[in-house]
């Protein structure tokens, strides 16, 4: 009888220990933020936009893998269009950190898609296992809603922004979207030109994003630029005042801008602020090759690009040769900022995010020596500098062999074979070790007590 006793409860041992094995095996993975969670679309923060189907998507997303697009709304009303190239999809068996991919001024995330398969950034991180966000700014041909801003009936309202509202509203919002529906507490930021620029703009404005990257990997970011090798260019954007007055009078407040309703009007890219005047103005910015358009026949749905106001903060940049915010003038920057006088410089010792700056001495667009400048004042910073010769501005996005010249060097820089871990679950999941070690000495203990006692009673 004693005997049935013992082996009774050294089953109810075994079971009760079985039992806290998985349950507690199961409530570390539902705690476990690194596991990606899917959404009700229907919770998705936008107002009354739905989700899109892939005839809605780049072809070349649609052609790859089932494409998943999302709106996000902004703090201040914007409807955001991104697009996930999702890790379920690739045969790595691995599940990385996410990264965002970022245009730059002017552009979509059609710039990161029109590569070669050999040559794709976006495909090749896919393929690693990474989780890939494609990032559209406000105003481009994929982000040109509102909640109750027409860009058409209200666009002195609705085209009031410069890169600054990208960064602090735009770029806020898609982090805080795509960490919440992957539930990583970080992600990867890979940007090109002015996908940069945004990246400094809501890292210093808000210091709290610091903690929401595990680091960047600028292209060519645009920051400072009083030295800019394109002189021709520089020539025309230092008389930004009297082009901002202009196109102000003229009611140019968009890029492309049209004035009729007609749906297949064409364009030439030389008439890129609309105003015959302007042609030289976008024929130096290169704006076609700016933007992957055709010299002629350009249709405004496939050329919208964003604001005029983002090229005016960018000249009066290039003017003072410095990194500030858009400047009113004497009397708005007290209004706006709180004190006359020019517009505070960005708080660039601000930003600690591990940050990477990929540059080339012959881009035409910015000089060495402002990249240099750019790095001095941020905290954590790497330089790296593309080796091949005459290689472009342009050649970042779209370079014959860009995967070898820039992209293998983000990709080498990139954690490798395993999931990212915050610090809070590195310390969680090292205290649940030390719990089971406990657990399974102590169930070893008190087996070996009971057989001891079984061998005694036989005995």
């Amino acid at each position: 009888m004693m005997l049935l006793r013992v082996k009774g409860s050294v089953i109810i041992l075994i079971f009760t220990f079985k039992c806290i094995i998985f349950c507690d095996g199961e409530q570390l993975q539902n705690e476990d933020p690194t596991v990606t969670i899917s959404i009700d679309k229907s919770t998705i923060n936008s107002s009354n936009q739905t989700e899109h189907n892939e005839t809605n998507v780049p072809t070349k997303l649609a052609f790859r893998w089932p494409p998943t697009s999302f709106d996000v709304q902004t703090s201040d009303g914007f409807l955001l269009k991104i697009f996930r190239l999702s890790s379920e999809f690739s045969n790595s068996g691995t599940e990385y950190c996410p990264v965002l991919l970022v245009h730059g001024m002017f552009q979509s995330s059609d710039r990161f898609l029109k590569q070669k398969q050999d040559q794709n950034l976006a495909f090749k991180l896919q393929d690693l296992g990474y989780d890939v966000w494609l990032f559209n700014a406000r105003g481009n041909k994929y982000s040109r809603r509102h909640v109750r801003l027409d860009p058409e009936k209200n666009s002195s309202d609705y085209f009031d922004f410069s890169y600054e509202e990208i960064g602090y509203f735009d770029l806020a919002a898609t982090v805080d979207f795509i960490l919440s529906t992957t539930g990583f507490k970080k992600l990867h930021y890979i940007s090109y030109g002015f996908g940069g620029t945004f990246f400094l703009v809501l890292n210093s404005l808000l210091p709290l994003y610091n903690d929401k990257f595990d680091r960047a990997f600028l292209m060519a970011p645009v920051a400072y630029s009083g030295r800019m090798p394109n002189t021709a260019l520089q020539k025309q954007l230092l008389l930004h005042e009297q082009l901002y007055n202009d196109l102000k009078d003229a009611q140019v407040l968009e890029l492309f801008p049209y004035y009729n309703d007609e749906e297949n009007v064409q364009f030439d890219a030389s008439m890129c602020l609309g105003l015959k005047k302007y042609e030289v103005l976008c024929n130096k910015m290169e704006i076609a090759k700016m933007m992957d358009l055709n010299v002629t026949q350009n249709s405004k749905e496939a050329t919208r690009g964003g604001s005029t106001k983002i090229l005016i903060h960018f000249a009066q940049n290039v003017k003072r040769k410095v990194f500030s915010r858009f400047d009113y003038g004497d009397g708005k920057n007290k209004q706006m900022y709180g004190h006359r006088g020019s517009s505070p410089k960005y708080a660039l010792e601000a930003i600690t995010v591990l940050t990477v700056i990929i540059f080339a001495s012959t881009d035409e667009m910015i000089d060495e020596d402002d990249i240099y400048e750019l790095a001095s004042n941020i905290t954590n910073v790497k330089l790296r500098k593309v080796e091949r010769p005459q290689f472009r501005h342009d050649d970042f996005i779209a370079g014959q062999d860009v995967m070898h010249d820039v992209y293998n060097i983000i990709i080498e820089d990139l954690p490798e074979n395993k999931k990212y871990i915050t610090p809070d679950q590195k310390k969680k999941t090292n205290k649940s070790l030390s719990w089971w070690v406990v657990l399974i000495f102590f169930g070893v203990g008190l087996a070996m007590v009971i057989f001891i006692c079984i061998k005694i009673f036989r005995c």
